[in-house]
């Protein structure tokens, strides 16, 4: 239950830390890490409450040196031990570059933790109501019982601490008092509000008495979909006698799993010895025999209960929702208003609809019906689970797609007006089921047409619509959508709900069927991205299964969203053979628009789209696992959508990359390069590939915009086809060429390249007349003339030029072989020289600056179609 801290030494240098305690002397400790080496601190090794001083420094690791190396280099800050911050992972770099803030990071997520459990507004003690303060022995069993402290006495520790930095004031004092101890009695105290405003991440949530709502136990949610509370508070139980007893209940956390509570009773607030209990698995239902009176029974298994009286209205529905959140088995209307069709029906309808349900029991193993079956009814699923099993196109053989379990729907396709029948639904357990008959239903919409109109939106047009006009699923067919709509959730999120939190698991990606959600920022609590409708969000748990959620997204507004989980993406993946580039492109799109490799910041929308979907694959790598190693070929470019990977030279760890990092462009532009790093991933890791074919056979008809990246990349080692595809690097060698009269080579190539072009864009039916005037005229030009200008070219092409020439079969492939000759001859005699002039290095200025140099317009106006015609070559 305490916490870790996680210490990475993501420098080149050695990390050395020395904590010391900051008064009575006598516990010392220290580490030391080597570049790229990890260690986990548990706090339990330090004395709760206690002072410590830390300081830390960097150097070549040549021995343990505790004095100063130089000065500015070493940074020391104070800090409180506390524990139950959970786990926290820090970089080296990150600690040395803010220490105080990272430990008021630390403190604020402990305290945010204890003053959630402070009782101040809401304190139900029949009749007797404390607004504005807190009792010592009250808050002392709550930090003890649900597990923020391990002990009284270290409850006891935590509470002193926090007195003395004022943030605890004694009641009847007022003020801060030296010396004043926070004992295990019942004493009041209140909150310094004032205080509180100003402690790290707590400022930005502008936290006062009016807001302390915010630290009710009862509204402090679990992370289960449904919703189950955590709270405490006193019922009454009536005994077997039938006499009404007060007893103090709290929801208890289970020591493994988180999601079974335990119920628990006491005799009164402060004690710590329970009375009696029974745990969240047990409840069956939960009945209200006497609203008025505030009653509710909770059934057990062998026909036990328990009934219970609240004292008002508010705890009544508050301890009702809990229990019912656990149960079984709930009234029609309960379990409506739990699902996510309470997004669109309220009050009377909420209620019309619901009293047409039926409770339906299904055996495991009971098929609900079969493919070619319409469905004849509507079902909410109260308790079990049932699969969907559909079948691909190339076999009959039924594969399951999707499981549905408790709040979710079956046989919604009767509110459809082509029911889906290439389905078949299945029990996978016993199962309890709400239904609505077809002929119900048709009753109940002639009754309430804004029911009709709901559901028809809910489940047939307005799902059809959002998973078209998604960017995410926009591109798969008709036939594809209609099986991923049946692996869709419905999930009803209200204003200010969190939909997932971070470090949440990644089991599903959503997206926005009506109203909005938004990211927050993990710093400040700010809204930094908003998702409005068709929009989705969540969607690296389908390249990476198994992460944990990197940020919060919370509901700005009530919100319905389609939620379709991992195992449900991959089972519809493998039975439509479609690759998950095909149905995720727009995120992977998305990946190459964040980062940094400024290349596809030049490609249009639609480009970069046709890139990823016909030329990119995603590949996952387990954590140890080695990408490539230094010295291998390369053939690939990676961009990591999720994960880290570490760069090794030599075996020593240089850095670390993470996501919108890309590694391995050099390989697409340059031939048989060898890896100058070694790719290790330090986590599981997704990452976006091309391999260097795919690459350029997209690339085949934009070689211009292709030569900037080659020329930026390879830069000096660059070739010479790089050189003539870019307009300035077309311009500059030209120039040079002229300065030594050597010209005329160019002027060839160039022409041939534009000769090809012209010829291959009046296909189908060319012009051969005009083909084979054209092409003598470059042979009369450049190949007929005997004197010193004459272009020479090996006897074989020359032959095969003059053959085509005299059959009068010139075409667009005739000069092609003379074009490659040329290429040749030109590296081979200018190219070097070409790098030794300040010309190229006017090229690479430009390339890397985007500044023109100083050539004149004339110069660039007269290469312009040249270049044009080199870059489509």
């Amino acid at each position: 239950m305490g916490g870790k801290l996680s210490l990475y030494n993501d420098t080149t240098q050695t990390f050395n830390c020395v904590v010391r305690l900051k008064k009575g002397g006598g516990e010392k400790r220290k580490l030391q890490l080597g570049p790229g080496e990890t260690a986990a601190i548990r706090v339990d090794n330090f004395n709760v409450a206690r002072d410590y001083n830390i300081e830390f420094w960097l150097d070549k690791g040549e021995g343990w040196e505790e004095k100063a190396p130089k000065s500015g280099m070493r940074q020391n800050t104070d800090f409180v031990a506390w524990r139950n911050f959970g786990e926290t992972c820090v970089s080296a770099s990150k600690l040395i570059s803010s220490p105080k803030d990272f430990f008021s990071d630390l403190e604020s997520c402990f305290l945010a933790r204890v003053l959630q459990w402070l009782r101040i507004k809401d304190r139900e003690s029949y009749g007797v109501t404390y607004s504005k303060c807190f009792v010592a022995n009250e808050t002392v069993t709550n930090l003890v019982l649900h597990r923020v402290a391990k002990s009284e006495e270290e409850a006891l520790m935590v509470c002193q601490k926090l007195m003395e930095s004022g943030l605890f004031v004694k009641m009847m004092t007022g003020q801060i008092v030296p010396g004043l101890k926070f004992e295990n009695k019942y004493r009041f105290f209140k909150l310094n509000t004032d205080m509180v405003n100003h402690i790290g991440s707590l400022k930005m949530q502008s936290i006062s008495r009016k807001r302390m709502f915010q630290f009710k136990l009862h509204a402090k949610f679990a992370k289960q979909s449904n919703e189950k509370f955590e709270l405490v508070g006193w019922l009454e139980k009536k005994g077997k006698l039938g006499f009404w007893k007060p007893r103090f209940f709290r929801v208890l956390p289970h020591r493994s799993l988180t999601s079974i509570k335990k119920i628990m009773y006491y005799s009164d607030q402060t004690s710590m010895k329970c009375v009696g209990g029974f745990s969240s698995l047990q409840i069956q239902r939960v009945s209200v025999p006497n609203p008025k009176k505030l009653v509710m029974e909770v059934h057990l298994p062998m026909n036990k209960k328990f009934t219970l009286r609240a004292p008002n209205a508010e705890s009544f529905t508050r301890w009702r929702e809990a229990f019912e959140s656990f149960a079984r088995t709930m009234s029609p209307e309960n379990i409506v208003a739990r699902t996510a069709l309470s997004h669109y029906l309220k009050g009377s309808l909420l209620s019309s609809f619901s009293k047409r349900l039926r409770v339906t029991e299904v055996k495991q193993g009971e098929w609900l019906c079969r493919r070619g079956q319409a469905s004849r009814e509507f079902g909410i699923i109260s308790a079990g689970s049932i699969g969907i099993f559909i079948s691909s196109r190339d076999s009959k053989h039924e594969k399951l797609l999707c499981t549905r379990g408790r709040y979710d729907f079956v046989g919604e396709d009767i509110f459809a007006s082509a029911p889906e029948d290439s389905r078949s639904i299945q029990a996978l357990e016993n199962c309890v089921i709400y239904t609505l008959k077809e002929k119900d239903c048709i009753r109940l919409f002639k009754r309430h047409p804004m029911i009709a109109q709901h559901l028809r939106r809910m489940f047939h047009t307005g799902l059809l619509k959002c998973l078209e006009s998604t960017s995410l699923f926009g591109k798969l067919n008709i036939l594809h959508l209609a099986k991923l709509r049946l692996a869709v959730r419905f999930v009803a999120a209200r204003a200010n709900r969190y939909v997932y939190e971070r470090d949440d698991p990644a089991e599903a990606l959503f997206v926005v069927m009506d109203g909005e959600t938004g990211m927050i920022q993990p710093v400040y609590g700010m809204i930094q991205k908003r998702f409005l409708v068709n929009e989705s969000f969540g969607e690296v748990c389908a390249f990476l299964p198994g992460t944990t959620r990197k940020s919060s997204i919370v509901a700005t507004r009530n919100s319905l969203l389609l939620q379709i989980d991992t195992r449900s993406l991959e089972n519809f993946l493998a039975i439509t053979n479609l690759s998950k580039i095909n149905v995720l492109h727009s995120a992977a799109v998305q990946v190459l628009h964040d980062s940094d490799f400024d290349f596809f910041d030049k490609l249009s929308d639609e480009g970069l789209r046709d890139l990823v979907r016909h030329h990119c694959e995603v590949q996952v790598f387990e954590k140890d696992h080695v990408v490539f190693e230094e010295g291998d070929v390369g053939e690939k470019f990676y961009a990591i959508i999720e994960g880290q990977v570490d760069v090794l030279i030599k075996g020593a760890l240089v850095r670390k990359l993470g996501r919108k990092a890309y590694f391995g462009e050099i390989s697409l532009v340059l031939q048989n390069t060898n890896r100058t790093a070694t790719i290790r991933a330090s986590t599981k890791t997704a990452m976006l590939t091309i391999d260097k074919k795919a690459f350029r056979k997209f690339f085949a008809k934009q070689q211009g915009l292709m030569a900037g990246v080659e020329l930026r990349i390879a830069g000096a080692q660059c070739q010479l086809r790089s050189i003539l595809c870019h307009p300035k690097g077309f311009e500059y060698f030209a120039m040079f060429l002229e300065q030594k009269d050597q010209s005329r080579g160019l002027h060839f190539w160039r022409t041939c390249c534009t000769f090809r072009l012209w010829a291959t864009s009046i296909d189908p039916q060319p012009d051969l007349a005009a083909i084979q005037t054209r092409a003598q005229e470059i042979y009369d030009t450049y190949l007929r003339s005997s004197d010193a200008s004459t272009i020479i070219l090996g006897e074989d092409i020359r032959k095969d030029i003059e053959g085509d020439l005299k059959n009068q079969e010139a075409d667009a492939g005739s000069y092609v072989a003379a074009e490659s000759e040329m290429m040749k001859l030109m590296s081979k005699m200018h190219l070097d020289n070409f790098k030794a002039t300040e010309w190229f290095q006017r090229l690479l200025q430009y390339i890397n600056t985007g500044r023109s140099s100083s050539s004149s317009p004339e110069a660039a106006a007269s290469v312009a179609a040249a270049a044009a015609a080199a870059a489509a070559a």
